[in-house]
């Protein structure tokens, strides 16, 4: 997870794990390695299983569950998470709940501190004392299974519990409905969270300075749903914005692409939806992908390990995939101390250390965030509190329960229905049907508030935005803007730049009959449309070196592919780095790190003439213009790269210097067991490419987030749907499957998951388990 995996990286359990490497022999510890490999061939005995159930292993380890029952299906998913991610499973439990330095040491303190604040475990733990009988079964079998794979003849431990010295634990269904909640807490967006930013924005730039620095979302960018779709009469009075404004950053973040057209638009007659949910790379990778066959059919798609449900896929009749709304769902309060009703402690059990006692408040509205741990927490003036308002911790929660019945559903209506119990985050989720329907619907518990930003209720789900069948037969979103003036509610000002979504409109409308291959085409496309709109002012610039005016004449070719194997890529990645201090640097002075990042929509509106006057160095008595400016940075780019890749301009590539990484928690905080557990490739793309691969101001161009998957679903031969994903099915660093997916994700090729493998004629590669009950 994003947040876990943050923390994680700053913890210097590196020293921990250089000294328990320095005792332990090598052999011994790749003997350990090895055997822990789980066993996939043959027959196991598993306590809690109804009747038999096979798992075939195609040849990337992906995991075919046959079963007779529902319980004996999540059981098995359960088996075959512990046998791959057991690992990747604790730590974010630990993470979660906040238990992290129980394994890491003293520096983890903090961060355990910080999630206790939260309360992620309490509200885990009361959901499932809450939950019916039916709503809890599937979690209760997924954790027998667990706990199964655990018992099982001849488990081993993954390699990374030797090496930290701790022990697997038994696996509860308050984990999995923690798993839920962590998946929330990285997605969540609100005032709350940007709003030490925010408030540090308001002392360096004016009102009208901070305006032109988050630009509000274009008005002639693409909109996902219209006034028509939403059955809403044109020309209705917009919604105020809600409070707080834009993010203060346009770094990379949590984002998504999703369409989805009709029949009238496909070569099959049927529909076909693309879906790549983007997120921090990570090693082993975020989802775990699965087919699973019961007497009432098939499911296919991508689960998290820890919990049971298929999050993104498709069954015999649907399909559907998901993109992040961004609404505005948490806020930051202030509130004087008498209004704290409860105060408790907490014990964090700290290794090679003393345990720390953590003081935690909240108020009727949500925990207290105190100074010493939060940024937040220090803007609450004196005598009050700083307070998280957020729907993580309403008991109303159900999301983790909708997952089950959205594996089940049949048609448009089902589908709306298994959705109902959805609460956080927002989320787009595009469907397709096998009875030719399409359509969106964004679930999830938004508030209403007040002018004076209180909440008064929340928008009824009835009014939530969806679309069903549109007129034209297309539906895209890439996390711009949902809905329209003419919707009546405050979703969020913070919308994603719109150039994602401009590229996947104008391809998608370049062919009249769609393809499954000609939707890989669009998902794995490296055009970056803002440097299209930004080259014609760069390149009105004049340099003064030699290397620059070589660089300039190359430039003028280009057409803006982002690819990996191209030097003008590269020289456009640093021209725009050295863009940006030279726009904004002169304003921030020594703050600019805190807000150094592509910022593609300022930088946008700034080379189109807009906000051009951010191009004037307010240190100098001359009035620079943006072409002005441009040379020096060009100079300055290309210097740059000189020292960092040779004089050789035809060397260079994109790719050698932007690479997607992978991190490995923990160990991604050691140099050499960074090199043996992280992952590189190199990656083409940027931040606002289709292919998205962001990546920050704060040195390198290394990646660190994009697509966590891609799937394109193909309703008129479901089994023919593509898959691609990076890293590999197993967390196991031993194994042959923990990064195999890894080079072919980064070249764009794709891999069906099919229902019609058979242990009696299994496919070449495939490996058999039988599990059979004790």
């Amino acid at each position: 997870m994003r947040a876990a995996l943050t923390v994680l990286r700053w913890i210097a359990a590196g020293l921990l794990v250089l000294f328990l490497i320095a005792w332990l022999p090598v052999g011994p510890v790749l003997w350990r390695a090895w055997e822990a490999l789980p066993r996939t061939q043959g027959e196991l005995q598993a306590a809690g299983l109804d009747a038999p159930v096979t798992v075939l292993r195609d040849a990337r380890g992906v995991p075919h569950i046959t079963a007779q029952t529902d319980h004996d299906a999540a059981f098995a998913m359960g088996f075959v998470h512990a046998q791959d991610r057991l690992w990747q499973m604790h730590v974010n439990r630990w993470y979660l709940r906040g238990e992290m330095a129980g394994v890491l040491g003293a520096l983890a303190a903090d961060s355990d501190a910080q999630m206790r604040t939260y309360g992620l475990g309490a509200s885990a733990d009361a959901l499932a004392a809450a939950m019916t009988a039916e709503e809890l079964a599937p979690f209760a079998a997924y954790a027998a299974g667990v706990n199964a794979a655990m018992a099982s003849r001849g488990f081993v431990p993954p390699l990374e519990f030797l090496m930290l010295g701790v022990a697997p634990q038994a696996w509860k269904p308050e984990d999995s409905l923690l798993i839920y909640k962590g998946l929330a807490l990285d997605l969540m967006n609100g005032e709350a969270f940007r709003a030490y930013g925010a408030s540090l924005l308001r002392q360096i730039l004016t009102e009208e300075q901070i305006a032109e620095f988050q630009p509000p979302y274009p008005a002639d960018a693409p909109v996902t749903l219209s006034a028509q779709d939403l059955g809403l009469a044109s020309g209705a009075p917009p919604a105020p914005p809600p409070p707080g404004g834009r993010d203060v950053s346009d770094a990379p973040r949590d984002g998504s692409n999703a369409w989805v057209v009709s029949g009238a638009h496909t070569a099959s007659g049927l529909p076909l939806l693309a879906n790549d949910p983007h997120l921090n790379h990570r090693a082993p990778g975020t989802w775990h992908l699965a087919a699973v066959r019961t007497p009432q059919g098939a499911t296919v798609g991508a689960a998290v390990p820890g919990a049971p449900a298929i999050v993104i896929g498709r069954n015999n009749h649907i399909a559907w995939g998901m993109t992040i709304t961004g609404a505005d769902v948490a806020d930051l309060v202030f509130q004087p101390e008498s209004a704290v009703i409860e105060e408790w402690e907490e014990t964090v059990p700290v290794r090679f250390g003393e345990d720390r006692t953590v003081r935690l408040r909240r108020t009727a509205d949500g925990p207290v965030l105190p100074p010493e741990l939060f940024a937040q927490g220090t803007l609450a003036p004196e005598g009050q509190v700083a307070v998280l308002r957020w729907p993580l911790d309403d008991a109303a929660d159900r999301t983790a329960a909708a997952a089950a019945p959205l594996n089940r559903a049949r048609n448009w209506g089902e589908f709306q229905a298994a959705l109902a119990g959805f609460y956080a985050p927002m989320v787009n989720v595009m469907f397709a049907a096998a009875d030719g329907d399409i359509g969106i619907l964004s679930p999830a518990w938004v508030p209403v508030r007040n002018a004076a930003g209180d909440w008064v209720g929340a928008i009824p789900t009835a009014e939530l935005p969806r679309a069903h069948n549109p007129a034209d037969g297309v539906i895209v979103n890439a996390n711009n803007r949902l809905t329209p003036d003419e919707y009546p509610y405050a979703l969020t000002g913070d919308w994603a730049p719109p150039f994602r979504a401009m590229r996947a409109e104008a391809l998608l409308a370049e062919t009249q009959s769609h393809t499954p291959q000609s939707f890989a085409a669009i998902q794995t496309d490296t055009v970056d449309l803002a440097a299209v709109r930004a080259l014609p002012v760069l390149l009105e610039a004049a340099p003064g070196t030699d290397a620059g005016q070589n660089a300039l004449e190359r430039m003028r070719g280009w057409d803006g592919d982002m690819a990996a194997d191209s030097a003008e890529a590269l020289i456009y990645a640093a021209w725009m780095q050295a863009m940006a201090r030279a726009v904004y640097g002169d304003e921030f002075g020594e703050n600019y790190a805190r807000f150094a990042s592509p910022r593609s929509q300022f930088m946008d509106h700034v080379l189109s003439g807009d906000s051009a006057a951010w191009c004037d160095n307010t240190g100098t008595d001359a009035t620079e213009t943006c072409a002005d400016i441009a040379g020096p940075a060009l100079d300055d780019a290309v210097a740059a790269l000189t020292a960092e890749h040779g004089r050789d301009m035809d060397s260079w590539r994109w790719g050698a210097a932007h690479q997607a990484y992978f991190p490995h928690a923990p160990f991604s905080v050691f140099p050499v067991l960074d090199g043996l557990f992280s992952a590189r490739v190199a990656a083409g793309g940027n931040g606002t490419t289709l292919n998205e691969a962001g990546f920050s101001y704060g040195g390198g161009y290394a990646s660190q987030h994009g697509p966590s998957l891609r799937v394109i679903y193909d309703l008129a031969d479901p089994d023919a749907s593509l898959f691609a994903m990076p890293m590999g099915q197993s967390g196991h660093r031993a194994s042959p499957h923990y990064k195999d997916l890894l080079q072919p994700w980064a070249d764009g090729e794709y891999f069906e998951i099919r229902t019609d493998l058979s242990a009696d004629a299994p496919p070449e590669g495939a490996r058999i388990l039988t599990l059979t009950p004790q």
